[in-house]
């Protein structure tokens, strides 16, 4: 897939949900890093995606510059019966990578108008 230098809509939609979901320690070094990220590069799979971030040099990190790994997020999608799950990753403080995926089928080549829920944990 070509890079594209910005997040499409429905990244950011996602990306920003994903942070929400962090705790109060993270939320406000995430969201100012979210404020200048840019895509490094994309891969499409059959059944998901990945997005790799680099964020503006200035930023400041995460406290401690942790490795997180974000998710809890699911949406469903049109022509996706079981829905969609995504995680965001954080490296040394800093968002790096995030990541769609399938609970079943391929990923269409559209999405259309998600309806996003947040996954409890059992």
């Amino acid at each position: 897939m070509t890079p594209r230098s910005e997040l499409s809509s429905f990244e950011e939609d996602v990306l920003h949900r994903l942070i929400a979901l962090s705790s109060s320690s993270t939320l406000d070094s995430l969201s100012e890093q979210a404020r200048t990220v840019r895509v490094v590069r994309r891969e499409r799979t059959d059944v998901g995606f990945f997005v790799h971030l680099a964020t503006d040099p200035g930023s400041a990190p995460v406290p401690g510059n942790p490795r997180l790994v974000l998710d809890g997020l699911f949406a469903r999608i049109d022509g996706l019966p079981n829905g969609a799950g995504f995680v965001l990753f954080v490296e040394n403080g800093y968002l790096s990578m995030l990541e769609g995926f399938t609970y079943g089928g391929d990923w269409p080549d559209v999405v259309g108008a998600p309806a996003f829920t947040r996954l409890e944990a059992l």
